[in-house]
């Protein structure tokens, strides 16, 4: 097994209270999405899973370490970057868009 590092980040973040409205992206949800989309065709272990700063704001960044087959390394980040394409575009990134 090769252990792979799996990063959303760059979002806006934001207070769950004020911000939630605006469809900002949840960097622990893309992640724990992203893992899913993988667990279906990939055999993975995950690691560890880390992100967020407090209970009350939306997440701007998110960090899992998976352990996985070495010669399925390759397809799964192929996977992971197909499923962000479709994912996120509903979705606010950050402030500049």
């Amino acid at each position: 097994l090769t252990t792979v590092k799996l990063v959303a980040g760059g979002m806006s973040g934001g207070h769950s209270g004020v911000d939630i409205h605006e469809q900002r992206a949840n960097a622990i949800h893309v992640l724990a999405r992203s893992l899913n989309e993988l667990l279906k065709h990939v055999e993975l272990r995950i690691v560890s899973l880390s992100g967020g700063t407090a209970h009350n704001a939306i997440p701007r960044d998110a960090e899992a370490v998976v352990a996985l087959p070495e010669a399925q390394a390759d397809q799964a980040a192929r996977m992971v970057r197909q499923f962000l394409h479709r994912a996120l575009p509903g979705l606010r990134r950050d402030h500049r868009e």
